[in-house]
Formats: C-alpha cells, sequence, structure tokens
C-alpha cells in the first residue's frame, strides 16, 4: 500500500515566520546628536562674524590722543535651504482586509517603514548633500557638511587613497584650532576608523570602573587639540573624513516629520510621510574634512 507522503498534499497550512527580520543600516548619529533649531522660510540664514586677530602689539596710544575712525565689520549672511523629503505609504483595501502573518496593519507597517527611510534620507543628505536654491520646476536640496567644509579642506596626494596618519590627522586638527574651531566629533568610514584605532600616541583606552575587560575599539581620540569622539559612519563616502564640532550646527525645520493621511480616491488607503528641513552651518570655518585618505595596508606577519 502506498504511502501518503507530505510531496503529494497540497491542503498542508503554510509554516511562516511572524518575525520579519531586516538588516538595512538605520543609524542616524547627526540626526540624533545635532541640536534642532526652526526655519521659517524656504531659504534660511544664518549670521557669521570675526574679530580682528591681533597679528603684532600695536593697540597703544598717546595719552589724551584724539578719536580715530576705523572699520566696522558687521556680520555675513550665509543662505541655505530646507530640502522636501516625502514618502507615500499607499495599501489596497483588499491588502488591508487580507489576514497577514507578523503584520497587524499593513498601512501602519508602510509608515513605520518609511519613517525610517526618510530619517536616513536626511542623514545621507546632512553629509553628501551638494546644496540648491531650487525654482519652480527644480526641487531645493540641502546642503550637507561636506559640502559646507572648504576652509579646512586637505587632501592626499594620491587620488587613490594615501594612507592616514597620525601626524595627518593632527594637522587637520589643528588647520581648524588655528581657525578658532575645537573638533570635538570624527566620523568616516569603517575602514578609517580602524585606522585611527590602530593610532598609538595619543590614543586612550579607558575602562568604565565596572567593566572587566579593555576593547580595542577607541571611541575617544585624545590629543594635541582636544578630544574627540570617533564615530563609524555609513554615509561618509571612501577615502574621507570630517571633523565637526557639534555646537556649529544644527537641523532647521521649516515643517518637522509628520506623516498626513490623505482623502481616498479609490479602493486604498494612501498618506503622505512629508519633512522640510535644512542642514544649518554656523560656521563651517571650525570643522574639517580630509580626502584621498585610506587605511594603511597591514603588513604581512
Amino acid at each position: 500500500m502506498a504511502v501518503m507522503q507530505s510531496y503529494q498534499v497540497n491542503t498542508n497550512a503554510e509554516d511562516l515566520s511572524a518575525i520579519i527580520t531586516n538588516i538595512t543600516p538605520k543609524k542616524t548619529p547627526l540626526l540624533t546628536a545635532l541640536q534642532s533649531t526652526k526655519a521659517h522660510n524656504r531659504i534660511h540664514e544664518v549670521q557669521k562674524d570675526t574679530l580682528d586677530v591681533p597679528v603684532a602689539n600695536t593697540n597703544a596710544w598717546l595719552e589724551g590722543q584724539d578719536f580715530v575712525s576705523e572699520d566696522q565689520g558687521m556680520p555675513d549672511r550665509v543662505p541655505t535651504y530646507p530640502q522636501i523629503f516625502r514618502r507615500h505609504p499607499h495599501v489596497s483595501g483588499t491588502q488591508m482586509a487580507i489576514k497577514t502573518v507578523g503584520i497587524k496593519d499593513a498601512y501602519a507597517y508602510q509608515v513605520t517603514k518609511k519613517l525610517k527611510e526618510i530619517a536616513m534620507e536626511i542623514e545621507f543628505a546632512a553629509i553628501q548633500g551638494v546644496g540648491g536654491i531650487g525654482d519652480v520646476n527644480t526641487a531645493r536640496y540641502m546642503t550637507g557638511a561636506l559640502t559646507w567644509i572648504s576652509s579646512n579642506a586637505l587632501a592626499g596626494a594620491d587620488p587613490e587613497g594615501d594612507p592616514l596618519t597620525e601626524d595627518m590627522f593632527n594637522d587637520l586638527m589643528q588647520a581648524a584650532w588655528e581657525k578658532g574651531g575645537d573638533p570635538d566629533h570624527i566620523y568616516c568610514n569603517g575602514a578609517l576608523k580602524r585606522q585611527i584605532s590602530s593610532f598609538t600616541a595619543g590614543t586612550t583606552k579607558n575602562v568604565a570602573a565596572g567593566d572587566k575587560k579593555l576593547t580595542a575599539v577607541v571611541d575617544i581620540y585624545e590629543g594635541d587639540f582636544g578630544i574627540q569622539r570617533v564615530v563609524a559612519h555609513r554615509y561618509v563616502p571612501a577615502k574621507v573624513f570630517m571633523a565637526l564640532e557639534h555646537d556649529l550646527w544644527a537641523f532647521a525645520w521649516l515643517r518637522k516629520t509628520q506623516h498626513e493621511p490623505l482623502p481616498k480616491t479609490g479602493d486604498a488607503v494612501k498618506g503622505m510621510i512629508l519633512a522640510e528641513v535644512a542642514l544649518e552651518c554656523r560656521e563651517e570655518k571650525g570643522n574639517a574634512k580630509y580626502t584621498n585618505v585610506k587605511r594603511a595596508p597591514v603588513a604581512a606577519g
């Protein structure tokens, strides 16, 4: 007598796990760490000014000497442009009625996903955005940190990347320091994070009081120009690292991230996730970037 095997049966219930796994990187260090401020127009401007820095001891006067007219400096206005970010959840009425595994509400699930996607897109633009004022036919684009930084921009001689050394790292910190900056965060990709972790002269590997082991990961670099937190960031391009002073940056929100349900125009539920925001750079001279650098080759052992 033939045995009925599972391969011959079409009515067996599906075995589908209710756990949904998504390993897409979704951390947004800048969006999380930088302060927020309010924008009030499609062009958001900041004011920056400088003091006359003495280069010689010349401010000395005779007793009773008469008033002398001198130059009076006023702040410069620096514009930036809030970019409109949008995502559009849209789920059919049929799918809303179908029982699903691991998802109670298909539309709510899409809203949650798209909120995270917009956060990631804002983070990406805040690093790599090229900026653009826009017009009636062209969207506005946020200016990202790498585009903002120009005064302290060093580059390796080899377009393929010079091996990053500790001296090169400190040269960049010194460039920002000499212009009045005190960078407190370094953002770089994973390879350069490993390279910075290999520095020995200025690195301090501290162990918390309750911790029993010392790890090899260097999240804090303490050198001649202060302390910097080193953050591995997936959106910083290869062969680039940037040094930011967080107090000199903010996200200027014309419209905070929001979900707007839209009227039904058919047999579906739809809405819009919306944010309008610019990256405010209060003074780019306090920050720095190094391009054309890479992790040094590992010596054969």
